[in-house]
């Protein structure tokens, strides 16, 4: 079947159907028709922004983002998208190819789009001639992953053609770090946002979510309700900067960065069975910088070379440049993990009956997000949830039956009766409160990709 005629039987299913008569199975068929549609609509759409910007060229039309603003009643920002789709498919045509016959998503689309328009020249060609292999790979992870992989990439290839391009990008990020406040009119809610670069904003929300830790722990005032967790993570920002929470004077390590950059680094190897490094703070606390915790593959330690599908990134997978972290790691405490060919950590820390410190850090070295299928939930903000429950199912507080979970899924799995099993390949079955399989899957965000990339 064509594209052309797999494009027409979608729209014949979705014009001729009503979903309220459908079944789970029916209504998972039924988007599955109408993504079809979609990709059909948004791959014309390349061709009409194509002939229209020929014909703006030749002074015989308006430029394609006013056209699609004028006539299909879209945002700036979503016409500008469009057009950078168009421009991407132009330059790698496999995309186009894979939106026409159904096989990837505009979302998949948007996120190499946007990886690619920040790239130019040579590194830009190089991106493209990976083209293939993403298309490929857009069929077997969603957006969200698909779009982290892109971005990688495309640092990787920039690394290639210039290794001091992502210091010299976190420096800008540091030269542009602002502070700003206001108070909201309509609502009298004070507002402050600060933008930082990536590495001192890992230093804050490190001791942030530490804090959170401890207000998580409180119980609820007597006849009160319990806050929400947005109340929660206020909260903490408050006590952390006034200085007026638990522990937060002695949750801090001296730092080896003389603008206050530091300190902890994890290394881990996605490499089976292959020794790697965790670096984070020593034993002993004294008052200085926070401390942060960093996962980086032992060769881009070794080499200061981050290859493609390599980590060097927070725990909540914020990339950091290679040679930052090799300097960060010179003074830093050294902790060995050891990985499995699918990126499960074999080191399982000791049992306790909550999570400690080094199994916290040995999820996180699994885990950037909730172990969900597809939540993006960072792991900072998960709970270690026992699969087979402490208190029902006498589970232990072991590697193999611990995951990270967000509030939300925390939930569903408490109280809304959803099912969770983790086998000791951390492939984990979700059932539905009927007992059906909601999915089975690996439950690892940080490990090897299924496609080489080609360096």
């Amino acid at each position: 079947m064509n594209s052309t005629t797999t494009a027409e039987a979608a729209w014949r299913a979705v014009s001729n159907t009503d979903p309220s008569d459908l079944d789970r199975a029916g209504i998972a068929e039924f988007l599955r028709s109408i993504a079809s549609v979609r990709a059909a609509c948004d791959a014309a759409e390349v061709l009409a922004v194509r002939r229209t910007r020929d014909l703006s060229a030749a002074g015989a039309s308006a430029p394609a983002e006013q056209v699609l603003t004028d006539n299909t009643g879209r945002s700036g920002k979503s016409a500008r998208q469009a057009a950078t789709r168009e421009k991407a498919c132009e330059s790698m045509p496999a995309f186009e190819a894979g939106l026409t016959d159904g096989r990837l998503s505009s979302g998949h689309l948007d996120a190499a789009a946007a990886a690619h328009a920040k790239l130019t020249g040579e590194v830009a060609d190089q991106f493209a001639s990976h083209a293939d292999d993403l298309v490929n790979r857009s069929q077997q992870v969603g957006v969200d992953e698909f779009d982290r992989e892109c971005r990688d990439l495309a640092r990787h290839l920039t690394a290639l053609h210039d290794r001091d391009a992502e210091v010299d990008e976190l420096e800008r990020q540091q030269a542009a770090s602002s502070v700003k406040r206001w108070v909201d009119r309509s609502t009298g809610m004070c507002n402050t946002l600060v933008s930082l670069d990536r590495l001192r904003d890992a230093q804050i929300w490190k001791v942030i979510n530490d804090q959170l830790g401890r207000e998580r722990s409180q119980p609820p005032t007597d006849g009160q309700q319990p806050p929400t967790f947005d109340a929660l993570k206020a909260r903490a920002v408050v006590a952390v900067i006034t200085g007026t929470g638990a522990g937060v004077e002695a949750g801090v390590e001296a730092g080896v960065d003389g603008s206050g950059a530091e300190t902890g680094v994890r290394s881990t190897t996605s490499a089976s069975a292959a020794p790697s490094s965790t670096i984070a703070p020593p034993p002993s606390r004294v008052v200085g910088p926070p401390e942060i915790s960093i996962l980086c593959d032992l060769e881009t330690l070794l080499t200061g070379i981050r290859s493609a599908g390599a980590v060097c990134e927070t725990n909540d997978g914020v990339t950091l440049p290679p040679d930052v972290v090799r300097r960060m790691a010179c003074d830093a405490h050294v902790i060995p993990m050891v990985l499995g060919a699918q990126g499960e950590v074999l080191d399982q820390g000791r049992r306790a009956r909550t999570a400690t410190a080094a199994q916290r850090n040995t999820l996180a070295a699994m885990h950037r997000c909730c172990a969900f299928p597809g939540c993006t939930v960072g792991f900072p903000d998960c709970r270690i949830h026992h699969v087979r429950w402490w208190w029902e199912h006498d589970g232990p507080t072991d590697i193999d039956n611990l995951l990270p979970l967000c509030e939300k899924h925390h939930h569903l799995v408490h109280e809304g009766r959803w099912g969770l099993q983790l086998d000791t390949s951390r492939t984990a079955t979700w059932s539905l409160p009927d007992g059906s399989v909601h999915h089975h899957g690996t439950t690892m965000d940080r490990r090897p990709r299924d496609v080489p990339l080609r360096r």
